[in-house]
């Protein structure tokens, strides 16, 4: 007998970095992005000569709180380096929500009928910071004599209008407050608030 040696040729294994999903509130703590993969032979995120990284489109302020609006955010990674893998990358995505508010009706809870009488409200985040620039809408009364006002959150929160001559009928009558949320663009940041009151026309 005889024997001629050969050769075995090991190729490397193809490996998928996709990102993973994650999700946040505008105005939340930005997640830690991160990623998984396809390893074969129980090989785990530090068998790799170089890990990738990850990153996304959005922005954070000093305390790294998400200050990008609403929306979804492709996550892409890249950068990962092992002799034993062809590796390739899927993305992920972030998606970022709108933050909840809290509408707070604080004007007066007695009212004059046919008088001039001033409403005001405070709009602010879940984390209690106050929201400006925002439409507040008031409405009083009920259906048959309804009115309502508008007016705009100041740098404090508060947005108040006036109705001229209220029109109600004397007795508890219902205020409802309602912020719209904001609509979708380059502030697309709170989503919708209301608040409703009970007050005396007299």
């Amino acid at each position: 007998f005889s024997y001629t040696g050969g050769s075995l040729t090991v190729n490397s294994a193809p490996l998928t970095i996709k990102a993973s999903q994650k999700t946040a509130a505008y105005g939340a703590q930005m997640p830690r992005l991160g990623w998984k993969a396809n390893f074969v032979n129980h090989d785990t995120a530090s068998s790799l000569s170089r890990r990738p990284s990850c990153r996304v489109s959005v922005r954070t302020n000093r305390r790294g709180l998400v200050v990008s609006p609403a929306g979804k955010y492709r996550i892409r990674c890249a950068g990962a380096k092992d002799s034993n893998y062809r590796i390739r990358y899927a993305a992920g995505m972030l998606r970022i929500s709108l933050a909840p508010t809290k509408l707070t009706y604080d004007g007066p809870m007695s009212v004059t009928r046919l008088s001039s009488v001033r409403l005001s409200a405070s709009l602010m985040s879940s984390a209690g910071s106050p929201i400006a620039g925002r439409a507040i809408k008031f409405t009083l009364g009920k259906v048959s004599a309804r009115q309502w006002c508008a007016g705009l959150t100041n740098s404090h929160g508060v947005a108040g209008c006036t109705i001229r001559h209220l029109m109600a009928s004397n007795g508890p009558r219902v205020v409802s407050v309602v912020f719209r949320g904001d609509p979708k663009g380059r502030n697309h940041d709170y989503e919708s608030a209301k608040a409703i009151a009970a007050v005396i026309v007299d």
